[in-house]
């Protein structure tokens, strides 16, 4: 028998309902010839291209206390990607589809777990989709490879009395991800960077005694860490099964409703097998940084700028025209200044942006030679952005704000740009790749954290640029930048080399 409930959602006849309305989609599977209809993820992945609508618009984190939303609700397809994996589940159980929903309860690289759906072929052969997308082998998704969350689980119908009877002979009270576990551990089916045991050395523990019998192994999100896995707590050998590589982390007791650290933050490094501590030491150094969160997830938005070009022209069509500049690499700041390769003068500017780039910026300015003051006029461009809404056009090039951007509705051909009015020379040229305004922003509060232990301020500034320079901050030790002024998106990182590195 198939669940009839995926967790803590109220119980309503839903399998009827779900049965009635799309068992139909299947009708010309059912009389197919050339497919195969004995096998679940043939019917799964037939179903998925049968849906009339797989729109999906995420919203934001549900959080954990708003419970699931139930079956009806999630037919909308919108929330957060555990919204969208419960409906696949309601699906395909209706159906007689056989599903699971795995999870990670944090990642490596966002301040947020993920779900989604796994099933299998009529060989067991193990498929997972982010819903909805196609089902493909686990091991030939991307996720396999690049994800690097540190525990895999997959939630199950009924309490794993294994597991809660195995914590429970400890007899203390247990972190409340494992108070009633409705999970089972599918770490080694996802497995490609992965350790088989995790020891942490006696020389890398704290000497503080802990009462703790209990051991958490955690993760981090923004200033907190998330505990992913537990062992019994013995330091002479202190020891995880089955962690994926490529993650900072680091080792717990729960006492008292609190983490009670044991040892510093660790990274264990997916190209060999090392595990590389970061205590804090005696030397010091400055550190100059661009960011507050890891913009290399932005790379889709700052790639498209590759081999975007600037121009100017003396005529409105630009069909005579001067190349002022090209963009040869991805920006690395908020604002990125450059020379213009041309002396001559003209009235039309503009930034036109590469084939299938979408014409994705966020800001540019012209300037004359020893002005602070950017050029204004009438601003030109190609009109229409890919959100059909307004939101994305070329008129927020030139509105003096970073967190506004131009996604042109075409992949190619897009350009912004400004009518002077007059003829002028260009001697440099300012530019904004889109954003996810995680840039450091001139006029924001910010504060730096170094881990030692907990979290110690190493100060607040307030930005006079699209950079900070903190003075004296210790070597080889993690870093949290937050900005006091908006936004939530925070990540760790280090400082090697003059850059932030984020893991």
């Amino acid at each position: 028998l198939l669940p009839y409930l995926i967790g803590d959602e109220p119980l309503t006849y839903w399998r009827e309902t779900y049965y009635e309305k799309y068992n139909s989609l299947l009708d010309s599977l059912r009389m197919s010839d050339s497919l195969d209809i004995e096998d679940p993820v043939v019917a799964a992945n037939y179903l998925i291209s049968k849906l009339p609508d797989k729109s999906y618009y995420y919203t934001s984190v549900t959080p954990y206390p708003f419970g699931h939303i139930g079956p009806e609700y999630v037919q909308y397809l919108s929330g957060t990607c555990r919204e969208v994996t419960d409906f696949a589940v309601y699906l395909f159980r209706a159906l007689g589809i056989p599903c699971a929903i795995d999870f990670v309860p944090a990642r490596s690289y966002i301040n947020a777990g993920h779900f989604w759906l796994t099933t299998w072929n009529k060989d067991g052969e193990e498929y997972m989709t982010d819903f909805p997308q196609k089902l493909r082998p686990v091991r030939k998704n991307w996720w396999y490879r690049w994800d690097d969350s540190s525990k895999v689980y997959r939630y199950t119908f009924s309490v794993n009395r294994g597991l809660y009877e195995q914590m429970a002979k400890y007899g203390e009270e247990v972190y409340p991800f494992w108070r009633l576990p409705k999970f089972t551990d599918v770490t080694y089916g996802y497995g490609y960077n992965f350790k088989k045991e995790l020891v942490i050395p006696l020389d890398k523990q704290y000497k503080t005694k802990r009462n703790g019998k209990i051991a958490y192994l955690c993760v981090s999100a923004r200033d907190r860490w998330t505990p992913v896995d537990w062992t019994v707590y013995d330091a002479g050998h202190l020891a995880f099964q089955y962690v994926r590589k490529g993650s900072f982390m680091r080792v717990a007791t729960y006492e008292n409703g609190e983490l009670c650290f044991l040892t510093d933050p660790f990274y264990a490094d997916k190209q060999n097998d090392e595990i590389h501590y970061y205590p804090v030491g005696k030397e010091r150094q400055d550190v100059v940084l661009y960011a507050k969160c890891n913009i290399e997830i932005e790379n889709r938005f700052r790639n498209k700028m590759i081999g975007g070009v600037f121009e100017g022209s003396n005529h409105p069509d630009f069909l005579e025209k001067d190349t002022l500049f090209i963009i040869q690499g991805k920006p690395n700041r908020l604002n990125t200044t450059v020379k213009s390769w041309s002396d001559k003068e003209y009235r039309y500017l503009r930034y036109f942006g590469p084939a299938k780039g979408f014409c994705n910026i966020s800001e540019v300015a012209f300037y004359e030679k020893n002005d602070t003051i950017a050029l204004s006029g009438k601003i030109i461009g190609t009109p229409g952005c890919s959100q059909h809404d307004g939101t994305h056009e070329y008129t927020n090039v030139f509105d003096g704000k970073t967190w506004t951007s131009f996604d042109y509705h075409q992949p190619t051909g897009g350009w912004a740009g400004l009518d002077l009015g007059r003829k002028v020379r260009v001697d440099r040229i300012v530019y904004t790749p889109r954003n996810r305004d995680n840039y450091v922003r001139p006029d924001d509060v910010y504060e730096l954290f170094y881990c030692d232990r907990d979290w110690k301020s190493a100060g607040k500034i307030k930005a006079a640029a699209d950079s900070l320079v903190f003075r004296d901050i210790p070597v080889n030790t993690l870093l949290l930048l937050r900005n006091h002024t908006r936004g939530l998106d925070e990540r760790i990182f280090i400082y090697e080399n003059g850059s932030q590195l984020w893991k």
